[in-house]
């Protein structure tokens, strides 16, 4: 089997739009996708679809961070019913979805917070996710 737990594509393309080649990462370390991840967001020449091979589900880039419906959608799906220090959140974005870390903070949690989509028992100020922020998603939505 594959040493390689984090395996992303990216598909590459040019100023006007046509797909240049396909770029395969993968990597030990989860910080080690994420870096990749930001390092791609960053840059002239986006990526604008990529596939997470090890779970075969195909995501999509845009010109900037997936849109945020999709992604609450998706933390509230896949954390349904459970309290999760942010830590966990991160881990799982940056490893399941073509986010970076930088993208779950400010344009994710914080909308969801004031949404009053998640809750958090032991945050000190809103919108504030440091180490150990536990966050309690509500039972899966009907």
């Amino acid at each position: 089997m594959c040493k390689y737990p984090y395996i992303q594509s990216f598909a590459m393309y040019g100023d006007r739009g046509k797909r240049l080649y396909d770029l395969f990462y993968r990597t030990r370390e989860l910080i080690g996708l994420d870096s990749m991840k930001a390092a791609m967001w960053k840059g002239p020449r986006q990526a604008n679809s990529a596939s997470v091979i090890g779970s075969l589900t195909r995501k999509s880039f845009s010109r900037s961070p997936c849109s945020a419906v999709p992604r609450h959608r998706h933390l509230l799906q896949h954390f349904a019913g459970q309290a999760v220090t942010i830590e966990s959140v991160v881990d799982h974005v940056v490893a399941a979805t073509p986010d970076a870390s930088s993208h779950v903070k400010r344009t994710t949690l914080a909308p969801m917070q004031t949404d009053g989509l998640i809750a958090r028992p032991n945050q000190a100020r809103k919108n504030s996710y440091p180490n150990g922020t536990v966050i309690v998603f509500p039972d899966a939505l009907a």
